[in-house]
């Protein structure tokens, strides 16, 4: 524990215990694991992830984000003011912490807004710092935003394609729009308004977009053109995608709406048909499933204690993070899923430093992890650190979503154990397929050794629960409802 002023710069404020832990055997290079939220803990959660980082070797620190968890109250017993928690604030915590532990630098290992945060750390206390993790990162919330949007409609959506697009301009999926100020929804989206991608529009290397079932894009668009609010269809997605994977997303969207999407899934929505009678398999399993998921994941109240405390990091969340940034109109917007709250949250203020110019300068290791399957940080923000960073490494891994950290750790803990030993370079994928004189591999990739390792992790659980709940329902054709 370590005491730490409520404001900076205040010699004689109040102040509030700081908590940290640290566990393994002393040895190597120290590894500060730094989880993402904001508003989520890092000492209960992670106890597992640290259990099984010391089992191999590694010197593991994690710290209680001020305003979160054990980090929650000031030494008089009351909440922290949410002016008091920013990410400059948390970042220098970070600092105290492995100046407490004696500790000169560390391999500091940055999830989701861990990221951003680890690289502000980084920017404000560069000597602290032996090498830098960013997985599933954050670069400057209006930036990434576009890319976030371009790459979910491109892969889920069908924007590229030459037909759709013609379509889209002129077919309503989603309910009609009125128009702003004329009885406008924004949970009613006509593709063509808003978000009619012209040459300003983020585009995609085809190395960004993995592949999806042909079906996908026309079964997302069938349940919005079957009346689903577009807040609950692009949670649904996101969700499903990155936990399930797309062949569940597209079981479930069947599934829960037979009426335009299990009939006439192969069909675009201009060629749409009356719907068939009957219903697919799992159908009420399905809508209820649906409904779940859509619910989940509001930042609303004081969350779980000790697990996900959203309330008091309402000012990083929205201000710095852009959380509340308006929706654009156009089909998946991830910003519809919070647009209620904004008007009750911190206004947006943007970047308190200039990370990309940052990145730039930055010239220890530095490791970019990128899942597959990531809808909420998706690989063209990662590859656009990349190419920022003189010496970075991308790490895609198959079939993940957002967070090694939290859905594959003992691949976190891999990468953490090479920057601890010095072996960055380990992790660049071998620019040709060496093999020994027996014609076998001289050595596995990296990237296929990271594949392989078992999955585990708290999100993790929710990939053998939404498949099983994917599982069984009709693909193609519908039965019959007895009279």
């Amino acid at each position: 524990m370590v005491n730490r002023p409520v404001l900076p710069n205040t010699l004689h404020g109040r102040s509030f215990p700081l908590f940290a832990v640290r566990t393994g055997p002393r040895g190597r290079t120290p590894v500060l694991f730094v989880p993402g939220g904001p508003g989520l803990a890092s000492v209960i959660p992670y106890l597992t992830l640290r259990r099984a980082a010391s089992r191999q070797g590694l010197d593991v620190i994690m710290v209680e984000h001020r305003g979160v968890g054990l980090s929650r109250r000031d030494d008089t017993g009351h909440d922290l003011p949410v002016a008091a928690i920013t990410v400059e604030a948390a970042a220098d915590d970070l600092a105290a912490v492995l100046q407490a532990c004696a500790v000169p630098q560390a391999v500091v290992y940055g999830s989701s807004y861990g990221s951003y945060l680890a690289q502000v750390f980084a920017a404000r206390h560069p000597d602290q710092v032996a090498s830098l993790v960013l997985d599933s990162p954050l670069l400057s919330a209006k930036d990434d935003l576009a890319d976030v949007r371009a790459y979910r409609r491109r892969l889920l959506w069908g924007w590229g394609d030459e037909t759709l697009m013609k379509d889209a301009g002129h077919q309503d999926v989603a309910g009609t729009r009125e128009g702003a100020g004329h009885g406008e929804r924004p949970d009613r989206v006509r593709p063509g308004d808003g978000g009619d991608p012209g040459p300003t529009r983020p585009t995609l290397s085809t190395a960004s977009a993995p592949s999806a079932p042909p079906a996908l894009p026309t079964a997302v668009r069938n349940a919005a053109a079957a009346g689903v609010p577009m807040p609950q269809l692009s949670r649904v997605v996101e969700v499903v995608y990155e936990f399930a994977g797309p062949d569940a997303l597209l079981r479930l969207l069947r599934a829960a709406h037979p009426a335009r999407s299990a009939a006439v899934a192969t069909q675009p929505v201009a060629a749409a048909q009356p719907p068939q009678a009957g219903r697919p398999r799992g159908a009420v399993r399905a809508r209820l499933v649906f409904r779940l998921i859509a619910r989940s994941g509001r930042l609303e109240g004081a969350g779980t204690p000790h697990i996900m405390e959203p309330d008091l990091v309402s000012g990083i969340a929205f201000a710095t993070l852009g959380f509340g940034l308006p929706p654009d109109g156009a089909p998946l917007d991830p910003q519809l899923h919070l647009a209620d709250l904004a008007p009750r949250r911190p206004g947006f203020t943007g970047d308190p430093i200039d990370l990309s110019e940052h990145l730039t300068h930055f010239t220890k290791p530095l490791v970019v992890i990128t899942g597959e399957r990531d809808l909420r940080t998706p690989r063209p923000v990662a590859e656009r650190i990349v190419a920022l960073a003189p010496h970075a490494v991308l790490v895609p891994i198959a079939d993940l979503g957002h967070s090694a950290l939290d859905s594959h750790y003992l691949a976190a803990i891999h990468i953490a154990r090479a920057l601890a030993d010095g072996r960055a370079d380990d992790l660049r994928p071998p620019r040709t397929h060496r093999t020994s004189a027996q014609g076998n591999p001289s050595a596995p990739s990296p990237l296929l050794v990271l594949a392989a390792l078992p999955r585990r992790g708290p999100a993790a659980l929710l990939r053998p629960l939404l498949r099983t709940a994917t599982w069984g329902v009709s693909r193609e054709r519908t039965q019959p409802r007895h009279q």
